[in-house]
């Protein structure tokens, strides 16, 4: 376990402490509303929030385990004519999806979708004004499961839930960004399957309203504009034009620039960009464009935790690039025919240290993957807001 301050260890200890008071008084609520009692699944969801907020604070997956297990028997007490009801299997079908990012159980993402689309069926869809949000929820857990298992139909339906959720915010809703990009990388998906440029074209006209749209200050900005410069990346490799890998790459340089050293979207992004140069110079063969790649990649992989699981991922690739600057420099045409030692080269940079032990507790207490939404109050109806793609 990494070792803490004295000041974290005491605020951790009053997290502790704040939680278990909070969960103890829920829990006390809830058993004060018997089965039968109207105010029951009210009761039962503030405790599923609850625990999803020290879920949150603490990461410990239990935590999340929890949330799911009492939102679900919240809502098998709740009707179908009660408007609330929609909320809440938005919420579950958002925690299942963060579960399946961390476990990769591929039931959690079913149950997710099944439970999401319930909602945007209901009757009360609406009642809030809120179907808008609940169809770009769905489209996420449905672009996870294309991700998953590649079916064009979970693709498509998640390009038409977005279209149909954008159709329904005012033009200048803030809460239509996160939509708006998650369109343009849906568009991106599909052009990666259908080479269809006209895809490509639209994910970029999009996500350069998204980027815009978006002020400085927001914490959203850097991933929007990496979601742009992957567009712009696609189109270059089909159309060579040097703006785009050049306006790319200036792009996530600046949000780079921007963002705290060892952070995960940093290192995300400094991967992207020692891709950008590597696909620069795969197009005109120009030295430092190599050198910059190689550079880059390996500063993000020195930011990573030695045990995280990007970094077999980002040696790989960065042994593979230094094995094709060899094979360009000598004229060899196939792996077959690099001599020995630079094979070698591929299998050193891909070995990782072995870890002596797997600490249970260590492993229980990782910080949990990044919430699509804000962390909500814990009150009856609490207010939705818009997930956010991270990728």
């Amino acid at each position: 376990m990494f070792d803490q301050s004295p000041n974290e260890s005491t605020k951790l200890e009053a997290s502790s402490s704040y939680f278990a008071r909070e969960i103890d008084k829920a829990t006390q609520a809830a058993r004060t509303k018997p089965p039968g009692d109207p105010l029951r699944p009210s009761a039962l969801n503030t405790l599923a929030l609850i625990f999803n907020a020290r879920f949150r604070a603490l990461g410990a997956q239990s935590d999340l385990d929890q949330t799911i297990q009492l939102q679900k028997e919240t809502i098998e007490l709740t009707q179908d004519d009660n408007p609330t009801l929609v909320l809440w299997l938005d919420n579950l079908g958002l925690w299942l999806l963060e579960r399946f990012v961390l476990r990769g159980e591929k039931f959690d993402l079913d149950e997710a979708i099944e439970n999401t689309n319930r909602a945007i069926s209901n009757e009360y869809a609406n009642y809030y004004g809120e179907r808008a949000v609940i169809l770009h929820n769905n489209a996420l857990q449905l672009r996870a499961r294309y991700k998953l298992q590649g079916n064009s139909i979970d693709l498509e339906h998640a390009i038409n839930n977005e279209r149909e959720s954008i159709r329904s915010f005012a033009s200048d809703d803030p809460k239509c960004l996160p939509v708006i990009d998650t369109l343009s990388i849906l568009l991106v998906d599909k052009y990666e399957a259908t080479r269809n440029l006209q895809d490509v074209e639209e994910a970029i006209r999009l996500s350069r309203q998204a980027v815009t749209a978006t002020s400085e200050e927001d914490p959203s900005l850097g991933t929007r504009v990496n979601h742009l410069c992957n567009a712009l990346g696609e189109r270059f490799a089909v159309l060579h034009e040097s703006v785009n890998i050049e306006e790319a790459i200036d792009r996530i340089q600046s949000a780079i620039q921007r963002a705290p050293k060892g952070g995960h979207d940093r290192i995300r992004w400094l991967n992207n960009l020692g891709s950008f140069f590597g696909r620069r110079y795969r197009q005109y063969k120009i030295p430092m464009d190599f050198e910059k790649a190689a550079d880059t990649i390996q500063q993000a992989i020195s930011e990573l935790p030695i045990t995280h699981r990007d970094r077999p991922r980002m040696l790989f690739n960065l042994g593979s690039a230094w094995l094709e600057k060899y094979e360009d420099e000598h004229n060899l045409a196939s792996t077959a025919r690099r001599p020995y030692s630079h094979r070698l080269l591929l299998v050193h940079c891909c070995r990782e240290p072995k870890t002596t032990s797997r600490d249970p507790v260590a492993l229980e207490a990782r910080p949990p993957a990044k919430d699509p939404r804000s962390l909500r109050v814990p009150l009856q109806i609490p207010k939705q807001s818009v997930c956010e793609l991270d990728c």
